[in-house]
Order: structure tokens, then sequence, then C-alpha cells
């Protein structure tokens, strides 16, 4: 429940679409960093349209670049981060 809050936090925050289906949102976003590693503005802009990113690539970068605190999105991995260090055993010595 909580990861899904962190999520609604995140894409709310990021401008994505509510309906964006996440393989898709996931491919867009390694694309864009693709390109801005390639010093190639343009083409991150083009991976960041609508209608997955609500705004577009230009207000999506500018999101990107200045993100708020998340602190939903902080609670539901910390908890996540919490239970897979409790549920993994530690490595024999």
């Amino acid at each position: 429940m909580e990861l899904r809050k962190g999520l609604t936090e995140v894409r709310n925050a990021v401008g994505i679409a509510p309906s964006a289906p996440a393989q898709s949102v996931v491919n867009a976003l390694y694309a864009a960093m693709r390109a801005l590693n390639a010093n190639d503005v343009e083409a991150a802009r083009r991976a960041l349209q609508p209608p997955l990113f609500i705004g577009g690539g230009e207000a999506t970068l500018s999101r990107l670049s200045n993100l708020p605190r998340l602190p939903q999105a902080a609670y539901a991995t910390s908890l996540a981060a919490r239970e897979l260090d409790r549920s993994t055993p530690l490595p024999a010595m």
C-alpha cells in the first residue's frame, strides 16, 4: 500500500500520466537518459512526450531537474529495503 502511495507521489512530481504503462515510462526515461548522456537534449525532450508525460519534454526535464522532497516515496522505499534486509539471509562466512 505504501509503495502505491509513493508511486503516485513520484508520478505527480514528474508529470507522468496516471494511466501511463510503467514499462513505457521506464523505456522513455532510459531513452531520455541515453540522449542526455550523448548531449542530445532535443532527443531527450522527444522521448518525454505526451501521452506518457503530461507537460511534454521540456516540462518533464525541468521537473526531473528540480524534484521536490518525496516523503511518501522515501518512506515506502525504506519499508521495502527494511523488509528485504529482514528476509534476506546473510551469506555464510
